[in-house]
């Protein structure tokens, strides 16, 4: 175990410190003004058999509710389109 440190290691160290410091405290005093998500949300899509590409398998896609109440998926389908 090394006990004396050289004069660029301490200037490393002190500059990382620094850094971890200031994005902790301004990630600590940050406000953030979101509004509320009262509607379903798309978040993963997985063509071409999943995540991992399993061949054999069907897209698949997760659908997230961020809300506390249920919402009916009538009248919701899943269309595919060639492009742009």
């Amino acid at each position: 175990m090394k006990l004396i440190s050289t004069t660029s290691e301490i200037l490393l160290r002190t500059i990382v410190l620094a850094l971890v410091s200031a994005f902790a405290f301004t990630g600590f005093f940050y406000k953030v003004n979101a509004q509320p998500i009262n509607h379903l949300v798309i978040s993963m899509v997985y063509p071409f058999g999943g995540p991992f590409g399993q061949s054999g398998s069907a897209d698949a896609m997760e659908i997230f509710n961020p809300t506390a109440s249920p919402i009916s998926l009538n009248g919701y389908s899943v269309q595919y389109s060639n492009g742009l």
